[in-house]
Parts: C-alpha cells; sequence; structure tokens
C-alpha cells in the first residue's frame, strides 16, 4: 500500500512539474498524453526518479529526442481537467504544489545561465505571477521571477540546503551543479561553521 502511494505521488508530481514548463498535449487513439520538453543531461535524473518510484508503465523516455511521454492514465486526466482547458494551463492548483512537487520541478527542468536558474515555461503571464505567488508561500527563503516565459530564482542556495532535507541526493547533486560561484563559497562557510 505504502509503494502504491508512493508511486501515485510520484506521478502526480511528474504531471504537475511538467505542466508549469514547456509541454504539448497530444492525443492518441482518444486519450490524452503529454510530449515534454527535456535536457538530454536531465534525463539520469528522470530514469533514476521512474525506477525508484515504479511508475515506469506511465512514462516513456525517448533516449535520443529531447523530450519525454506522460502516458494516458486516469490520474493525467484528472490533473488535466483540473488544470487546463484545451490543452493550455488556464488554473493552478495550489493544493499540487507542495515543497517536493516545486524542488523537483526545478531539478528537472532548471538550467543555469551567467546570471541565474531559470526554468521556461509555456504558463501566460497572469498564471506565472499566480506561481510566483504560491512559489513564495510555500518556499518562502528563495525569490522566484517570472520574466520573458522564464522563471528566475534569487538566494538559490537555500533552494540547495532545502533539497538537502527533502530530496533525493542525486537530485540535491544536481541542485549544487547550479549554484554560482559566490553561493558555493557561502556554502563551504556554512560547512565548517557546522564542523566548528
Amino acid at each position: 500500500m505504502k509503494n502504491h502511494l508512493g508511486s501515485t505521488k510520484a506521478l502526480n508530481d511528474l504531471i504537475v512539474s511538467s505542466l508549469l514548463t514547456k509541454y504539448e498535449l497530444k492525443k492518441h487513439e482518444g486519450q490524452n498524453y503529454l510530449r515534454v520538453e527535456i535536457s538530454q543531461s536531465k534525463k539520469y535524473i528522470l530514469e533514476d526518479y521512474i525506477e525508484h518510484h515504479l511508475i515506469s508503465k506511465f512514462v516513456q523516455i525517448h533516449k535520443d529526442e529531447p523530450f519525454f511521454i506522460i502516458c494516458p492514465s486516469i490520474m493525467l486526466d484528472y490533473i488535466l481537467k483540473d488544470w487546463t482547458t484545451n490543452g493550455e494551463v488556464t488554473a493552478i492548483n495550489p493544493s499540487d504544489l507542495h515543497i517536493n512537487t516545486l524542488l523537483f520541478w526545478i531539478t528537472l527542468f532548471a538550467y543555469k545561465t551567467e546570471y541565474s536558474v531559470v526554468v521556461e515555461t509555456n504558463l501566460s503571464i497572469p498564471l506565472q505571477k499566480t506561481l510566483c505567488y504560491f512559489f513564495s508561500r510555500t518556499i518562502k527563503d528563495c525569490e522566484i521571477i517570472n520574466m520573458d516565459n522564464r522563471f528566475h530564482f534569487k538566494s538559490f542556495l537555500e533552494l540547495y540546503l532545502l533539497s538537502n532535507s527533502y530530496r533525493p541526493y542525486l537530485e540535491t547533486g544536481e541542485l549544487n551543479e547550479m549554484l554560482s560561484s559566490t553561493e558555493k563559497r557561502k556554502l563551504r562557510k556554512i560547512i565548517a561553521k557546522e564542523k566548528a
């Protein structure tokens, strides 16, 4: 029973994370599925997540393509009905935006730029603002800003530290790679202080 609940929650988090980024709603034989863009360098995280949570029958990874598929399921249809109209997100259900969900979304879809860490999105501007509002209520120590169909994160070190408490080592390691050199210096000071 516990494994089933964990798998259900994991699939829910993956679907919600995908709706917050760049996806396409497709149909096959009258059933909905999602085609979601993903960087080749992030696929190992998704593969580990799928294997750990036993959700391989719900997700297909295309090795040589920059996307994965969330297969038709009752859960996908339920979330699409709750969040979308005609394939576009028109509402955000805050009850789906847990710390774990948001951290997983960032781990799987964020990338580092010269000045910040960003996640690209298809959300409309009003929904981007809505997500920023709920994000700041859920994760208080990290600022999120929407700009040009991207979310930018300030105080990324705080996300990394939070991830240490909530997410698996593999995902936390991915967030570590996105820290700026200044944040890495701060992290070393924090670790040194804890050891003292």
